[in-house]
């Protein structure tokens, strides 16, 4: 018998303390699905590298493009990372929006893509991009 104020402690067997500990369990089991909030879900999707058509922050370091233009260059680097970003395969970013340019604006434009790179080139005047498209950065200038 207990003593008021005291502590009771009860003894189970090992079935009986599998049975209850097995039972919390499953509830919870069952109803994660229910609660999960969609970031969460977009995580755990993001994971498995399946594509989401989350948007994706871009910032315009430097451009001395006319706005038409860089209206333009911004939209073909856009759709390229949103294709190559999922593999991250910068190579095939990079050689996409280099003829995209080439055919919309006269040939020879160069596109760098990479995480963490420094740059100092001579360019044409009004023909320079520099923007980071999440974590990525990519540099567009025609020579």
């Amino acid at each position: 018998m207990a003593k008021p104020g005291g502590k009771t402690s009860i003894i189970l067997d090992d079935e009986e303390f599998q049975k209850s500990m097995k039972k919390p369990l499953v509830k919870v089991r069952e109803s994660v699905p229910k609660i999960i909030p969609p970031l969460f879900l977009a995580l755990e999707l993001a994971e498995k590298n399946l594509s989401l058509s989350l948007p994706r922050p871009k910032r315009v370091q430097y451009s001395d493009m006319p706005t038409e233009m860089g209206n333009e260059a911004v939209e073909v680097c856009t759709m390229a990372l949103d294709k190559f970003l999922g593999n991250r395969d910068y190579e095939g970013a990079s050689v996409l929006i280099k003829n995209t340019m080439d055919k919309k604006f006269g040939p020879s434009w160069q596109c760098a893509v990479g995480e963490g790179f420094g740059f100092d080139i001579s360019c044409q005047q009004k023909f320079l991009l520099h923007l980071y498209y999440s974590k990525v950065g990519i540099l567009c200038y025609k020579s």
